[in-house]
């Protein structure tokens, strides 16, 4: 039987194989490059690609691209040397991992991780493969985790992330799409991407982050900060770097982007929003959006049609 009979895609290059197999599903949640394999085709009941978007909330959280899959039988993917971490998540059938000194059978409930630049085999044998999946930056964090090779293991999250990936597809499907939405449930792919991986055992920490997700204006600094906890600037920043792979200034201005995207629809004055996230103006905050989105902070709200609220909500 020759592959056209079998695969409805196919492409191949020095450091990787794809071969999709005839009515398989695939709807990315990212937009692809322009000189990507998927740039020129068109949208249908068995692909979708979203248009450029104005701002990626997954990207801003170390994922370069992403997709839900609803594969059949025979599906391959041979990957060598890649810079990143691939990660999936098995919601219905089967999916065999092949690694350079083994081989496992991820059935539902379950989740792999390779380690970056290595070698690995995806396929389904007589089985399919619904789920979805992540490529993840590489970062001292993911670095960390990945040190002893790929991980597989189950999750207790598979529903929740579930939820969260359905329904930033169908946001993206939208006409009228909000980034607003998207950001929300960026936000919750992410935790639990992140608890996947590793829960935080440091239930002190975890309840110091809670409180700067809360108010990210608490702390002029992270040498204040350090001291919020009884630990040094260096300890806190090893800390941060362990557990969200960032330092923790980096971390901080994630967190104040975050509530000035939320808040950015229901406040009228960047230098309201600028004092409530821990800026000194507005021009210090304008400044810092436009550095970190790429785009302006009157431009994001016109992309999202918010008006303009006189009250603080």
């Amino acid at each position: 039987m020759s592959d056209e009979t079998i695969y409805q895609w196919k492409r191949n290059a020095d450091d990787f194989l794809q071969c999709w197999p005839k009515n398989s599903k695939e709807f990315f949640l990212q937009p692809q490059a322009s000189d990507s394999f998927f740039a020129e085709m068109q949208n249908s009941d068995l692909f979708f690609k979203p248009s450029r978007l104005m701002y990626d909330p997954l990207r801003e959280r170390f994922v370069l691209n992403s997709g839900v899959v609803n594969i059949e039988k025979s599906f391959y993917q041979e990957r060598e040397g890649v810079n990143f971490s691939h990660m999936g998540y098995v919601s219905d059938g089967e999916l065999i991992l092949k690694t350079e000194n083994e081989e496992f059978l991820l059935t539902k409930g379950m989740f792999f991780c390779t380690a970056p630049f290595s070698h690995y085999v995806l396929q389904t044998d007589q089985n399919i493969w619904k789920g979805f999946w992540f490529h993840i930056e590489i970062s001292p964090y993911m670095e960390m985790r990945m040190k002893s090779g790929s991980l597989i293991g189950k999750t207790d999250y598979l529903s929740q992330l579930e939820f969260s990936v359905d329904n930033y597809l169908q946001e993206l499907r939208k006409e009228d799409m909000s980034y607003e939405i998207l950001d929300a449930y960026a936000e919750l792919i992410e935790v639990y991407i992140r608890h996947t991986l590793s829960k935080i055992a440091d239930k002190s920490f975890a309840a110091f982050i809670a409180k700067i997700k809360r108010n990210p204006a608490m702390f002029a600094s992270t040498d204040e900060a350090a001291r919020s906890i009884g630990i040094s600037r260096y300890e806190l920043d090893k800390l941060c770097t362990k557990e969200l792979g960032m330092s923790f200034a980096k971390y901080l201005l994630s967190e104040k982007m975050n509530l000035a995207r939320k808040y950015s629809s229901r406040m009228c004055s960047p230098i309201s929003i600028a004092k409530a996230i821990g800026f000194s103006d507005a021009a210090s905050f304008s400044k810092a959006f436009k550095a970190y989105h790429n785009c302006t902070f009157e431009d994001f709200r016109k992309v999202n049609r918010y008006k303009d609220n006189k009250d603080f909500l």
